[in-house]
């Protein structure tokens, strides 16, 4: 008689076989880079700069405006974003935060907590009156990703500016190409897209989702192509203080938000040194403060203490172990992280982490000098604040949404605060090489790095086979959700751990176990791996780039 676990796994797959699951070869450039991104024609126009002389920095730039365009809903100018870069030259590594910024003007009494069941979005926070601090003006935050991108290219890329938005305004005038997973998601978020008028306008010509597929429809992106080529011509400040600026202050105002000029001129890019730890002999490089590579380091620092074995592929142990990990970096992350001024407080309680799909961006860059970048890019949940600025093609974030709406938590709302942020690119620096990964898909970034970190350096696992191997989530504390594919042996080891197991298959949506990309840098050899379970993310080597619009 199979096991509970077993009937579980079973139904998880339904009519599907884990023998089916696409695999997605390594794409390898000898004496060149790579990039991968979420999107091939990302990949393509990230890989054509460096192919053109440009280095990391500038492909991840090239690469980040141009998925901003072909991937909305995830990213884009209206949002933030978390870069890591490793200047092999000089043994340096940086960290550049775009993080968005709660607007100075904002009350925290404006989004008092209601009766009501956890919310569907990412976080399970309680559910805040009219849903304002997820949809809508009030949601939005000061974007960074621009100024980032400002930052990064001013202080380490060699690139004209203009040239690196080129790609994005291509792709715009070519249109937004509406395929099966593009109809999916457009018409997954229709109902609140349609609140807005300009979102109507962007996502819903006609006043509903576009859904037969057959053909190659294209929903216009003319007012985006022209904000880029504004962008372009002015500078990458447009955005902050130029007629973009005025255009996504109006719409956040329109739609119920505090965000003001003054809370955009005054943004500006922060430059930090990078939080490190040595792991099992190498340098594992995040972000510090806010974000999810603090906690990346509290799993790797449990995991080092545990015996996980050397077993090729992992075994029920290291599974085990990875869930303790986990579990313990985010007890850790939820009682004391937060913008407070050094305030800490009690644990957010937090039940099974939500269903919602990834909404963020991960960009990894290896060039052909040894150079690294890590980039993660967002509009925090899919389609942001669900608000497009009229005329502009611009979706804005709802970076409020981060913030815990219950009063007196670390990670409280607050005026001018920065929240705490689950993006969490990362840099494995070794001796002649490393890796640059991220992943995109909320709390379960920090697991799924994790993870491919211990795959990569305690298992022995090259490249192609630690991006294919199962994982799970921990993001839920005490339930761990596990990938179908893995053994009844191990689904038996974690269940007798003490954890409640909830088992799914690994499907682009939602994504259950978050979205990875890889690059790496061996001497004479760049490699890079794309996450299998998306449908376009995808790798392109300096040595393959053609120009190509999606």
């Amino acid at each position: 008689m199979p096991s509970p676990l077993a009937r579980a796994r079973r139904a998880a797959w339904g009519a599907h076989s884990p023998r089916r699951t696409i695999r997605k070869p390594v794409v390898r450039s000898e004496n060149g880079g790579v990039v991968c991104a979420q999107h091939p024609a990302a990949a393509e126009a990230g890989a054509r700069v460096l192919a053109a002389g440009g280095n990391a920095v500038d492909a991840a730039i090239a690469a980040g405006l141009c998925v901003g365009v072909v991937e909305p809903w995830m990213s884009g100018p209206g949002g933030g974003g978390l870069m890591l870069a490793h200047i092999a030259a000089e043994d340096r590594t940086v960290v550049i935060d775009g993080g968005m910024v709660a607007p100075t003007a904002l009350d925290p009494s404006a989004y008092p907590v209601v009766p009501g069941p956890a919310d569907r979005d990412l976080f399970g926070w309680p559910p805040v009156e009219d849903a304002r601090n997820v949809l809508g003006g009030a949601a939005v935050a000061v974007p960074g990703l621009i100024d980032l991108y400002r930052v990064a290219l001013e202080t380490l890329g060699t690139r004209p500016w203009a040239d690196l938005v080129a790609p994005a305004v291509d792709q715009a005038d070519a249109g937004l190409r509406i395929d099966a997973h593009a109809a999916l998601l457009i018409g997954a978020n229709a109902s609140e897209l349609g609140r807005f008028a300009g979102s109507v306008d962007a996502f819903l010509p006609g006043g509903a989702p576009f859904m037969d597929t057959r053909a190659d429809h294209r929903l216009s992106q003319a007012p985006l192509a022209a904000t880029l080529r504004t962008l372009a011509q002015d500078g990458p400040r447009a955005l902050y203080e130029g007629a973009p600026a005025e255009t996504i202050v109006r719409a956040a105002r329109a739609t119920g938000g505090t965000l003001s000029m003054a809370d955009m001129a005054g943004y500006r890019a922060r430059i930090l040194t990078p939080a490190t730890a040595d792991y099992r002999g190498t340098t594992v490089a995040v972000a510090p403060d806010l974000n999810g590579g603090p906690s990346i380091l509290v799993a790797l620092e449990a995991l080092a203490a545990m015996t996980c074995g050397g077993s090729r592929p992992p075994g029920p142990d290291a599974y085990v172990a990875y869930a303790h990990a986990l579990r313990h970096a985010f007890i850790d992350r939820l009682a004391r992280m937060g913008d407070t001024d050094g305030h800490r407080g009690r644990p957010s309680d937090t039940g099974p982490s939500p269903a919602e799909e990834s909404c963020t961006s991960h960009i990894s860059v290896a060039d052909r000098d040894g150079n690294l970048v890590a980039l993660t890019q967002t509009l925090l949940s899919m389609f942001g604040a669900r608000v497009v600025a009229p005329d502009s093609g611009l979706l804005l974030n709802n970076g409020v949404y981060w913030f815990d709406p219950r009063p007196g938590r670390p990670n409280s709302i607050g005026p001018g605060k920065r929240p705490l942020c689950n993006y969490a690119p990362t840099l494995v620096l070794t001796h002649g090489g490393g890796l640059a990964l991220g992943a995109a898909g909320g709390r379960r970034i920090i697991g799924a790095v994790t993870q491919l970190i211990a795959f990569l350096i305690d298992h022995g696992l090259d490249l192609e086979g630690a991006i294919h191997q199962p994982r799970l989530d921990v993001s839920g504390l005490d339930t761990v959700t596990a990938d179908a594919r893995l053994c009844v042996e191990t689904l038996d080891a974690l269940a007798a751990a003490g954890f409640a197991v909830d088992i799914r298959p690994p499907v682009p949506y939602p994504a259950w176990f978050g979205t990875v990309g890889v690059a790496q840098r061996r001497p004479g050899l760049a490699l890079g791996g794309a996450d299998p379970a998306h449908p376009w993310a995808d790798v392109c080597a300096s040595t393959d780039a053609t120009p190509r619009v999606s």
